[in-house]
């Protein structure tokens, strides 16, 4: 399951890579529910960058390849807390923001 700081390295690298910064800049309007899957995912970080993922499809590959990686790993991996794989179950916050 993911953390809040892989969701932040996540965001850092399709930053970095693909230069979609505006959910990493202003996380703390990120949708909770983009973290329930790939697809709500990648429509969150295009949303913040006021794009769809209609208005380049080849960009939309990119950062859906990269997403889809992470989702991969985080769903394989067992829940602290109770052993459980799946999908995050908690909201993103913004440190800056406390």
């Amino acid at each position: 399951m993911p953390t809040e700081q892989s969701i932040n390295a996540l965001l850092s690298q399709l930053c970095e890579e693909l230069g979609f910064c505006s959910a990493l800049r202003a996380i703390s309007r990120f949708p909770p529910d983009a973290v329930a899957g790939p697809g709500e995912f990648v429509d969150a970080v295009f949303a913040a960058e006021n794009l769809t993922t209609e208005t380049d499809p080849h960009l939309t590959e990119q950062v859906r390849a990269m997403v889809d990686k992470h989702f991969a790993t985080w769903l394989t991996e067992e829940c602290p807390h109770c052993g459980c794989a799946g999908p995050p179950t908690f909201a993103i916050s913004d440190p800056l923001l406390g």
